[in-house]
């Protein structure tokens, strides 16, 4: 049987410190710690107080042999090791509400909490401080096609790459990368800062679909082609003619050939699309495919995600007309305002 141990008898003076101690004191700790104390006082056994305040017995011998070498002061937590925190509560909640404004930039939050506050701190402690609870967590998710292409064809097309994006450095071709994407009031599923326990609701409601056919270069040039209508080969012919009228003129005065490529989606490989490749090539495009279900080897796949999960405001989706001017706007400042770092 464990031997009863109690806290030495206390004096009054003592008493009523530790009284003022449980009664008024804002450390919650300190409080608990000089109510144990007058319980015991009082009888209350070891047993008991471990039960009360829900720790182990040695955790309650410990309040007591501190309180009888150093008194009240004893009990008083000990200065915390470290720098202090940069940002106060309150500053972290402001910080908090202004990521909720925008829950993928936390660099925009981060450069509104500056001038709030005036104080700097890196992009880490930004995110350490959006840990602090009620934390918020990067919820994300993934898909990938990997399991289905054929490994061989992948390693072979890699290295077909980088043979053209040396010929590219070496000034002898232009190298641009083609494909398509959809814009529609139903939104991809984005990274965003959010409470943990908790799932940010975005508007989804069926509208017309904005479809962009786009050319881009790894130097960030970039040609763009816009239709409501449904993607298809006319479409997509119609993007290529005049991607290449533009190229024709430069084609004509340099020689120096663009390839574009393309994965194989069947309005790039149908019949009608084919034929017209060799009037295509006259204006020094060439088109080049790559193998199947191998879009990380077509760079302007990042800018579709980064569009549709980092650039556009969650507050376009309200609307078609919004969520048109907002793509537009992200296309328009391609490779200025907005840019990839291809690496």
């Amino acid at each position: 049987m464990p031997r009863l141990r109690f806290v030495t008898k206390l004096t009054e003076d003592a008493k009523q410190q530790l009284e003022a101690l449980y009664h008024d004191h804002t450390d919650f700790a300190l409080r608990r710690r000089a109510h144990a104390i007058l319980l015991s006082d009082r009888g209350f056994t070891i047993s008991q107080l471990q039960a009360i305040f829900a720790v182990d017995r040695d955790t309650v011998s410990a309040w007591f042999d501190v309180f009888e070498q150093s008194g009240v002061e004893g009990l008083k937590p000990l200065p915390r090791l470290g720098r202090p925190a940069i940002y106060t509560e309150d500053e972290v909640r402001q910080l908090k509400a202004l990521v909720d404004q925008e829950p993928r930039q936390i660099k925009q939050a981060q450069a509104a909490l500056q001038q709030a506050t005036g104080k700097s701190s890196s992009t880490e402690t930004i995110k350490r401080a959006l840990k602090k609870k009620p934390g918020y967590s990067w919820h994300r998710c993934r898909r990938s096609l990997k399991s289905r292409r054929d490994p061989r064809a992948f390693e072979r097309e890699s290295q077909n790459q980088q043979s053209l994006q040396k010929l590219t450095d070496a000034g002898l071709i232009n190298l641009f990368y083609f494909d398509e994407s959809g814009f529609t009031t139903i939104p991809s599923v984005p990274y965003a800062w959010q409470p943990v326990g908790t799932t940010r609701e975005l508007p989804s409601f069926p509208s017309k679909r904005l479809n962009v056919m786009g050319f881009i270069s790894r130097d960030q040039q970039a040609f763009f082609h816009f239709t409501e209508a449904k993607v298809g080969t006319a479409e997509v012919a119609e993007a290529f003619d005049r991607f290449a009228a533009r190229y024709a003129a430069e084609y004509a005065v340099h020689g120096k050939p663009c390839v574009v490529t393309l994965d194989n989606a069947p309005w790039h490989t149908s019949r009608a699309f084919l034929d017209r490749v060799d009037g295509w090539a006259s204006c020094g495009i060439i088109v080049h495919y790559l193998p199947p279900y191998c879009p990380e080897l077509n760079p302007i796949e990042i800018l579709w995600r980064k569009i549709k999960h980092d650039w556009l405001p969650l507050s376009c989706y309200t609307s078609y007309a919004n969520l048109k001017n907002a793509v537009l706007e992200v296309l328009g400042g391609f490779g200025s305002k907005y840019q990839i770092s291809f690496v």
